[in-house]
């Protein structure tokens, strides 16, 4: 008899240890997928991370009549106002593909005035601040949308020297699309060339 409740006690042990051991492989496995997930989690954003900065440095040139300008392979360029000493472009736009950011270029021969892009009756302006050196005069404008459904700023350099003008911009509909294009904007801003003959 006290053999038979031995076995009893045994058996039921064994029961134990194998449910504790199925608990504990189930657990190991559960740690196993979580850090399996964790691990392709960073290997896609380290593949995203790669792909974004891959398309910021591919880019293509724009030839406007007196500038030429690097802008992002993937953004549709075209011309906006006609040059008049030209056969091409004084300003130029550059859209985002998902129509987010609207990079813009104005730089004629010397100087002029934008009027593509004027102030709308569905718009108003902040002020203008300036800064004023030696050598040129840099003024930042933002332009919003009434019902702020989108946003343009601006800056315009002015060469004393020369009094030749640029000015460059971007139309964006919220800060998440500033912040998406903000170093291939930069990019375009740095990557202007201009000349006058």
């Amino acid at each position: 008899m006290s053999v038979l409740v031995s076995c009893k006690n045994d058996n039921s042990k064994v029961e134990e240890l194998e449910k504790k051991v199925e608990q504990q492989n189930a657990e190991m496995q559960n740690m196993k997928e979580s850090m399996l997930e964790k691990e392709l989690e960073e290997k896609n954003k380290e593949k995203s991370n790669a792909r974004s900065e891959v398309i910021s440095n591919q880019n293509n040139v724009y030839h406007g009549a007196w500038f030429d300008i690097k802008y992002p392979v993937d953004f549709i360029a075209r011309g906006s106002m006609p040059s008049s000493s030209s056969d091409n472009f004084d300003s130029a736009t550059f859209t985002s593909p998902d129509n987010s950011v609207e990079f813009y270029i104005y730089s004629p021969q010397w100087n002029g005035e934008a009027h593509d892009i004027s102030l709308k009756s569905n718009e108003k302006q902040s002020n203008s601040k300036y800064d004023d050196s030696k050598s040129q005069l840099i003024e930042w404008w933002t332009i919003e949308a009434k019902d702020k459904s989108y946003t343009r700023s601006y800056q315009k350099t002015t060469n004393k020297n020369s009094g030749s003008i640029s000015i460059i911009g971007l139309k964006y509909k919220n800060q998440d699309s500033y912040n998406k294009y903000k170093k291939q904007y930069l990019e375009f801003k740095a990557s202007l060339s201009q000349f006058a003959d």
